[in-house]
């Protein structure tokens, strides 16, 4: 199956690129990770083969860190709690940021939620609101301290179960910028769900104009810019994936302490974050996190991770660790 991917994913790019104008420059998407991932690339004498490595890295990537693949190592980790590091070579580059972070977070960021991510299902077809005892039942398998990794393997408490949602797409955009690092690209743009990969230069620029999405508005809409380079900017909020039942909306940054979405009853603190810090996965991460701990703890989590952020309040107050935003769009 997955050489079958493949052989699609580059049949469908060369077609792609048999239209695109200069040899030099190449913008394509592709439906990975769950996301539409879009792929800017900047003079490279060969951006079609650059592209398409971004493209079946990530796919790669997919079938390794998502517990939706049968076979992946996560799947593999969650059906038997242990999975050997010789098929899994990610987990060193993975695990040690993930136990930092639910260590430094107090908990407020923790993979092993997968239960209760699962149980909402917020975001795809099963959505519902779950029974409290489900979640109570959901809870007791919330411990990211289970979780231990030894040279050898990776083992976590009996039945627990791991979601790297929360990483996913961050880390897809590290895999990328190793890709862009070993060709002569200029720049490129990778955007991959709510995380974007800004390497390089663009049309003779240093840097890149990202906008802050609004989180009270259309996806085109945005609160203002930031300029930045070499760098990934990943947002989390309450606007991205919804479930409506009875009047009331759950949103799908959950409450590792609750089992509830983050604020519930009633509504979360903030409204979104956004993180820009060089890595992809602690941005990635560190956006979740920071949104989970709140305004106060989430400004002391960035800073102390040496990250800028982002926080738009649920009053609409924009509030930054220092970071200038650009091109600010005034209250509604």
């Amino acid at each position: 199956m997955k050489k079958t991917r493949l052989i699609i994913i580059t049949f469908l790019f060369m077609i792609i690129l048999s239209g695109c104008s200069s040899k030099n420059s190449y913008e394509g998407s592709e439906f990975l990770m769950g996301t539409v991932v879009n792929v800017k690339l900047y003079n490279s004498s060969d951006s079609g083969k650059v592209a398409l490595d971004i493209f079946n890295e990530i796919y790669e990537l997919e079938q390794t860190i998502s517990w939706r693949m049968e076979d992946s190592p996560i799947a593999v980790l969650n059906r038997t709690g242990e999975v050997s590091k010789t098929g899994f070579p990610e987990a060193d580059e993975i695990f040690p940021v993930t136990k930092k972070l639910y260590d430094n977070s107090e908990g407020a960021f923790d993979i092993t939620a997968g239960k209760l991510s699962v149980l909402w299902g917020i975001g795809t077809s099963d959505a519902r609101v779950p029974s409290d005892d489900e979640i109570a039942d959901a809870l007791k398998y919330v411990d990211g301290s289970s979780v231990v990794v030894t040279d050898s393997d990776v083992t976590i408490g009996d039945s627990q179960f791991i979601d790297l949602g929360s990483i996913g797409k961050g880390y897809a955009c590290d895999r990328a910028r190793e890709i862009l690092e070993k060709s002569d690209a200029e720049g490129a743009c990778i955007a991959v769900g709510g995380s974007i990969l800004v390497y390089g230069r663009h049309n003779n620029k240093d840097s890149y104009t990202i906008a802050i999405r609004d989180p009270d508005g259309s996806i085109s809409d945005y609160i203002g810019t930031v300029e930045v380079n070499d760098c990934v900017v990943s947002t989390s909020g309450d606007y991205e994936h919804v479930l409506e039942s009875e009047g009331v909306k759950y949103h799908h940054i959950l409450d590792t302490s609750t089992g509830y979405p983050v604020g519930f009853p009633g509504e979360s603190e903030l409204k979104s974050v956004t993180v820009i810090c060089h890595d992809g996965i602690l941005s990635d991460a560190l956006s979740t996190a920071c949104f989970a701990a709140g305004l106060e703890d989430g400004m002391k989590l960035a800073r102390q991770y040496g990250a800028e952020a982002i926080f738009v309040t649920r009053d609409r107050e924009i509030i930054t660790t220092g970071i200038q935003l650009d091109n600010q769009i005034s209250d509604k």
